[in-house]
Formats: C-alpha cells, sequence, structure tokens
C-alpha cells in the first residue's frame, strides 16, 4: 500500500525577490542553487513564473523536489508549490488550485 507523501510550502518575503533561486531556498541560499524555469503561469490578476527545485541544486530547501509558482505583488514574492510525487501534471493542477484561492490582504 503506497501512502500520499504530498505536502505543501508557502513562503512570503516582505519585499522583491528577483532570483528565483534565492526565493525558492530563502535564507538557506547558497551559491551555486539552482531552479529550472519551466514557464509562466497566469493566475487572476497575477502571473507567476514555474519553476522546479532539483534536490541536487536545491540541497536544504523546503522547495526541494516541488513545482513551485513564483510572484511578486506589491512589493512582496511570494511562493507556493506542491511536493513532485505524482506527475507534474497533476502537481501543476494542485498548484493552481491553491493559487486560485489565495487572498492577500493588507497588515
Amino acid at each position: 500500500m503506497q501512502t500520499n507523501q504530498q505536502h505543501l510550502v508557502l513562503q512570503a518575503s516582505p519585499e522583491p525577490v528577483r532570483s528565483l533561486s534565492r526565493m525558492i531556498n530563502g535564507p538557506g541560499w547558497y551559491p551555486g542553487t539552482r531552479v529550472v524555469l519551466l514557464g509562466k503561469v497566469h493566475v487572476g490578476a497575477w502571473t507567476m513564473r514555474e519553476v522546479y527545485a532539483d534536490p541536487a541544486t536545491n540541497e536544504g530547501s523546503a522547495f526541494s523536489d516541488h513545482l513551485t509558482l513564483v510572484w511578486t505583488s506589491e512589493e512582496h514574492t511570494y511562493a507556493l508549490g506542491f511536493h513532485l510525487t505524482g506527475s507534474r501534471r497533476e502537481t501543476r493542477a494542485l498548484n493552481r488550485s491553491v493559487a486560485r484561492t489565495v487572498s492577500l490582504v493588507p497588515p
């Protein structure tokens, strides 16, 4: 019997983060980290970048082996992504489903 190891990671920065690798790895960023840019996704008013955080180049990151959506809005950068346990198609659908329900609220 196989158990589902799926989980979601969310991260936010109080300022814009231009580097996808720095956003994905957060404070654990180190030289040599890289993510694979898979394309752009439009969800509501946001244009998000879809990336894959290969475990080989993102060791220790909470987003390691995740398909992740990254976007900047109102001078903050956000990332959300599910662990890649099934197909990319299934994981993309999960990411987009959650992204459609995100509401950003001011402090």
